[in-house]
């Protein structure tokens, strides 16, 4: 068990790997390839392009060939393409790698997610989920203090030779000490395929978990996207204001994964997750009033508190809960569940991009939709619970 996790920790920080240490480099990137900061910028969409183009095709596959092989896959080709991309002598050259990088972090974190849903029953998957997320949440907090101590002395390009020797970790510890997770095939292939068969992609709960998980992807990622608008050009915060500020809400975000499982031992899980879309519209509310008060500065870092607390909170619940009822297809509803959550992200902020909405209305509308959508969404299927449950008592 011990080595299932630790492959599935080094399996999933290459996806927030392939984020934060970029971003780091930015500057130096645009000067180097002579291109323009929308150019580079872009790199950022071409990554999560690269990480939703193939993740179906991963999980589906690997739910027949078997996880590790994808593993080892995912990491290859998340390290060859970071040896191309801090090659790079062009900006096109530069971007084509960065999307077969998303394809390799992609391919690495759908193949997490199985592994740990083929091998943990519920209690514990909630409870490694969870602390998942936080470990996730630590490398926005060391990339920006290694990313700078390294180009104190490096190029940029040196930042994805680090991200190449990541790389290898996973490589290694799938290669060697990971075991096949897969459900294997029972003898008897009628009854396999029976039950394979009853495993619904349209059920009500997976459905549900699938919008409310990429509401919720969208509003962190919108908060991620928006936040160096809203604190460097809006309030004024410098560089190095702006790196303690995200290390901060960042560790608040670990600090919420890793208390959760804990939290678990008291509260119903339903419990959490309606307390994430009570801090949403906690976030919206703040925010939206952050403007008319002198403690600006206060109240907008309350409302961003808010939207790290709540996505640590629930994020690895409403994981755990949409796979629940896949074992055969629990590569597929996985990677469904990850496309799903980078489209909706890239679409809603594209369109708040295209409606020219300030940096704080995007993120004000992404957390009273994310709120609404899902406080309506788990009303209803706590109501429908409740009447079959009444029903079943008046039968008996």
């Amino acid at each position: 068990m011990k080595r299932i996790l630790a492959c599935c920790f080094a399996l999933v920080l290459m996806y927030p790997v392939g984020i934060d240490f970029y971003l780091i480099g930015v500057k130096q990137i645009e000067a180097s390839l002579y291109a323009s900061p929308s150019e580079v910028h872009y790199a950022f969409a071409i990554y999560l392009m690269g990480m939703a183009s193939t993740m179906i095709f991963a999980g589906a596959l690997s739910d027949k060939v078997g996880r590790k092989p994808f593993a080892i896959i995912g990491s290859l080709i998340f390290i060859g393409a970071c040896i191309t991309a801090g090659s790079s002598v062009s900006i096109d050259e530069f971007l084509a790698s960065r999307f077969f990088q998303g394809i390799g972090a992609g391919f690495c974190y759908v193949m997490c997610f199985s592994i740990i849903r083929d091998a943990l029953p519920e209690d514990k998957r909630v409870k490694v989920l969870t602390v998942i997320n936080g470990v996730t949440c630590s490398i926005p907090v060391l990339a920006p203090v290694i990313g700078s101590v390294i180009l104190i002395w490096f190029s940029w390009e040196s930042l994805f030779f680090i991200m190449a020797f990541l790389g290898l970790l996973p490589l290694i510890l799938v290669s060697f000490f990971l075991k096949e997770t897969r459900i294997r095939i029972q003898n008897n292939a009628s009854q396999h395929h029976l039950n394979k068969s009853a495993e619904n992609l349209l059920e009500f709960n997976f459905v549900s978990r699938l919008i409310i998980s990429s509401l919720g992807v969208m509003s962190i990622l919108t908060y991620v996207n928006v936040s160096p608008m809203i604190l460097m050009t809006g309030l004024s915060f410098t560089i190095n204001e702006y790196a303690i500020a995200m290390g901060l809400l960042s560790l608040m975000s670990m600090f919420t994964s890793f208390i959760t499982p804990v939290l678990l031992k008291t509260y119903q899980q339903s419990h959490l997750i309606f307390t994430t879309q009570i801090l949403y519209l906690f976030g919206a509310m703040i925010t939206s009033l952050a403007s008319m008060f002198d403690a600006r500065i206060l109240l907008t870092l309350l409302g961003m508190s808010c939207v790290c607390i709540g996505f640590a909170l629930s994020f690895g619940i409403l994981m755990s809960q949409a796979v629940h009822s896949f074992k055969h297809k629990a590569g597929l509803a996985n990677s469904i569940l990850a496309v799903s959550q980078i489209i909706v992200s890239s679409l809603f902020i594209t369109l708040g991009a295209w409606l020219a909405l300030t940096p704080e209305n995007i993120l004000i509308y992404a957390l009273l939709f994310t709120a609404t959508i899902s406080t309506i969404l788990l009303t209803y299927q706590h109501k429908t619970r409740q009447k079959g449950y009444r029903s079943y008592e008046q039968t008996a």
